[in-house]
């Protein structure tokens, strides 16, 4: 499934499990240099115990930010879609 799909890429990248609480949005990107499409799936979940081991080579580094920093600062134009809309869901206070 799909979500199986996810919570082994998370598993595979960062090292943890992942229970997913709902699917925040499916979003596209056209990519008109070398004609690419994505689509990509935005879940919400939570982390369950367990340490951090990210994958060498394919996570350098990794800090935890507020949803407002992080929004400011992924230039990943699907991560930007999904914070965008958990900020319009959830509106959690600003700092």
């Amino acid at each position: 499934s799909l979500e199986e799909t996810v919570r082994r890429e998370i598993m595979e990248e960062l090292g943890i499990r992942v229970r997913l609480t709902r699917l925040m949005g499916i979003y596209s990107e056209v990519f008109p240099r070398t004609a690419g499409y994505m689509l990509s799936f935005v879940y919400l979940g939570k982390r369950l115990p367990g340490p951090i081991k990210p994958e060498p080579g394919e996570i350098e580094t990794y800090i935890w930010m507020p949803v407002r920093e992080a929004l400011r600062s992924t230039l990943n134009p699907f991560a930007k879609a999904g914070l965008r809309d958990y900020l319009r869901k959830h509106k959690p206070p600003h700092p």
